[in-house]
């Protein structure tokens, strides 16, 4: 009877100590998302491609450097992954430690260093680093997610103010393009859409821009030289099926306002 007794209490501690042990776990991880949560939850871009692109200054040139963003949940169990010009894609989150997380869907663990305010993505060895978007670039929602990375391009890249030349009256004539992809003052266009990831890439190898109205659309080469934007027509050296534009007669100039 004694030996029974004993085996009894052995297993009622091992009970209650596996009861604390599964608590104290939860409150770890509850610790360690809330001290994570200020410097990760947001929007995040692969800094290899800003870093490509603030030197080239052009999409098609670092076509090779993957154009990404990463939403982190404001719950921190999930992300949102977009690869610019493709289908988004959602996957959950296990907290690790106060600084580190993974995705086990994609084998990658992500950790957040302090002292460079940069996300560390790591699979296989190879490493990804990611910048912090500013808040007020997460304006576009997409399936609930509030997207930035195509907001923050058209800033980086076209969005301004300018004056565009009139080669028959000589006259320059205000004119802009927002960051929310909107065009005031060309033609009857309204909408622009830059090329920065994804199948347009492939036909051509020069930056193409997309200009549209209410009722059609035309596809230009942008190019920046110096302090003009110069806007290209395109010629299809492929097929309908597949094309691939080359750059044709230039059809705008547009001259970087200086305030």
């Amino acid at each position: 009877m004694v030996k029974l007794f004993s085996l009894k209490f052995v297993l009622i501690l091992f009970f209650i100590a596996g009861i604390f042990s599964c608590g104290g776990n939860g409150k770890t991880v509850s610790t360690y998302k809330n001290k994570l949560k200020p410097l990760i939850e947001g929007n995040w871009i692969s800094d290899n491609f800003l870093d490509s692109l603030n030197y080239y200054w052009s999409p098609s040139r670092v076509r090779n450097t993957p154009c990404f963003e990463m939403i982190i949940s404001s719950k921190m169990d999930s992300v949102a992954w977009i690869d610019v010009g493709e289908e988004m894609k959602t996957f959950p989150v296990k907290v690790l430690s106060d600084s580190s997380f993974s995705i086990e869907e994609l084998n990658l663990v992500g950790t957040y260093s302090n002292n460079y305010k940069t996300l560390f993505l790591k699979k296989s060895g190879l490493e990804i680093k990611l910048k912090k978007l500013p808040q007020k670039y997460a304006v576009k929602s997409l399936r609930g997610w509030m997207s930035g990375i195509v907001l923050f391009l058209n800033e980086e890249l076209i969005a301004d103010e300018y004056f565009l030349v009139d080669e028959v009256t000589g006259k320059n004539i205000p004119c802009y393009f927002t960051a929310y992809g909107e065009v005031h003052g060309i033609s009857t266009y309204e909408k622009y859409k830059l090329c920065f990831a994804g199948d347009c890439l492939l036909q051509s190898d020069d930056d193409v821009i997309t200009l549209t109205d209410e009722k059609s659309s035309d596809r230009y080469i942008w190019k920046w030289e110096g302090d003009t934007l110069r806007f290209y027509s395109v010629m299809n050296t492929g097929t309908l099926k597949d094309p691939f534009l080359v750059q044709h007669d230039l059809m705008f100039s547009f001259i970087r306002k200086r305030n």
